[in-house]
């Protein structure tokens, strides 16, 4: 399966972040899944990357969809975690395919762009990493056939604090 994005919603991101490149668009991948598989437009989103472009270009395509609900932290790859209603998903673009987009010349970013776009999200993302968790209190409303079509999950409830703070 191929997340589509729509010609305004790419406009807008490119309008937003100056140009056209594959983090923008992986970025945009990520978000309007995390919308899909959530049920909803997630609430924030913690992104989890190297910290310098083109890296954290992927923070804007996450903005245009979600708005500015965004924290970044250090990691050695791109990730991105979702919430919404006590919902979360994770997402993990393969590191072969970060390190080609980031490595590559800056000649090559729109052809990367246009290759993160026609590409399918299993192609992106790796596999066994999406998860999806639930609080008691709420009903998750994507089956375990209905996600497992666009990733592999993994369903868990979310673990109860043991600390006092």
């Amino acid at each position: 399966m191929s997340t589509i994005i729509s010609r305004e919603l790419l406009e807008k991101a490119v309008r937003l972040h100056g140009h056209l490149g594959p983090f923008l668009v992986l970025g945009l991948k990520m978000s309007l899944l995390a919308k899909k598989i959530l049920g909803r437009k997630p609430s924030r989103c913690e992104i989890a990357t190297i910290s310098r472009k083109p890296y954290l270009c992927a923070v804007d395509g996450i903005k245009v969809v979600i708005g500015n609900a965004v924290t970044a932290k250090e990691d050695d790859g791109l990730s991105a975690k979702f919430s919404a209603e006590g919902k979360e998903i994770v997402f993990r673009a393969k590191k072969n395919l970060v390190k080609k987009y980031a490595e590559g010349p800056w000649k090559k970013c729109e052809e990367y762009a246009h290759e993160v776009m026609k590409s399918d999200d299993e192609w992106l993302f790796m596999q066994n990493v999406g998860r999806v968790v639930r609080t008691k209190s709420v009903d998750w409303t994507v089956s375990r056939t209905q996600a497992s079509r666009i990733f592999r999950v993994d369903i868990s409830p979310i673990p109860a604090r043991t600390d006092k703070n």
